[in-house]
């Protein structure tokens, strides 16, 4: 009865000493079955940001599972040395919907991979290794002649 003993969604035990919860409120963000996961991903400086945002919003909406009210957002999160690093944020309501948290993410993730490459965005966690190769022009080879 000295502490209280919290699972968290990972599968960490906490355990919280009583004193800290009597002098402290103890926030419960899932109570409500509301989760606001996210992730990130860079994409190249040459793609355009706004087209980005909206790309990546949009294709956050097209998941079953992820809510209208509140909808998907994506922030610009940091100005990286190779790339442009975005955050995608969504709502699930755990409670209504027909698949777990994983394969939820998994399909936001998905889906927005499938609409950047679409795009033909050049994009990773770390754009330095997305290469975009393209056949050069067949070379004309002429041998001099060393007669003269």
């Amino acid at each position: 009865m000295r502490y209280v003993h919290i699972r968290t969604f990972d599968a960490c035990d906490v355990f919280v000493p009583n004193a800290q919860i009597f002098r402290e409120p103890l926030y419960n963000y899932t109570r409500d079955g509301l989760r606001r996961p996210s992730f990130k991903v860079g994409v190249a400086y040459h793609d355009d940001p706004d087209n980005v945002v909206e790309l990546l919003r949009q294709a956050a909406t097209q998941v079953s599972d992820v809510l209208d009210n509140p909808g998907p957002f994506v922030t610009v999160e940091e100005f990286a040395a190779q790339y442009i690093e975005y955050e995608v944020f969504f709502w699930l309501d755990m409670n209504e919907s027909e698949h777990d948290l994983i394969d939820t993410q998994n399909e936001v993730k998905i889906s927005c991979w499938r609409a950047l490459r679409s795009a033909g965005m050049t994009f990773s966690t770390d754009v330095t290794s997305g290469l975009d190769i393209q056949t050069a022009p067949a070379l004309e080879v002429a041998i001099a002649d060393r007669t003269q």
